[in-house]
């Protein structure tokens, strides 16, 4: 795949997860879907759940490696949840393990 000049290597590193809320909300209301119509959306599942544990090892990559939380902007609609965005839950996450180790 990284080959192919459309994709190219550099799109086969391992990032955030999901790129923002959309796509776990879709993925979720596709698998509720899928569960309506007696399918068991296996697929749908596993890939949420290994965003979430995803972003768990990164938090603790950032925390081991002394990273600094931050944004440098943030754009959504009012409509979508925060707390989908795992740019957002990363920060967060990093931010709040490192409040309390500080105030242990």
């Amino acid at each position: 795949m990284g080959q192919d000049s459309r994709i190219g290597g550099k799109y086969l590193r391992p990032g955030y997860g999901f790129g923002g809320p959309c796509f776990p909300r879709d993925n979720r209301a596709l698998g509720y879907y899928a569960s309506t119509l007696g399918v068991e959306p296996v697929i749908m599942k596993a890939s949420d759940e290994y965003n979430c544990v995803h972003r768990e090892l990164q938090v603790q990559h950032l925390l081991e490696h002394g990273a600094q939380p931050g944004m440098f902007s943030l754009s959504l609609s009012l409509s979508l949840s925060l707390s989908l965005c795992v740019c957002v839950c990363v920060c967060e996450s990093v931010t709040n393990e490192k409040y309390r180790a500080k105030h242990k």
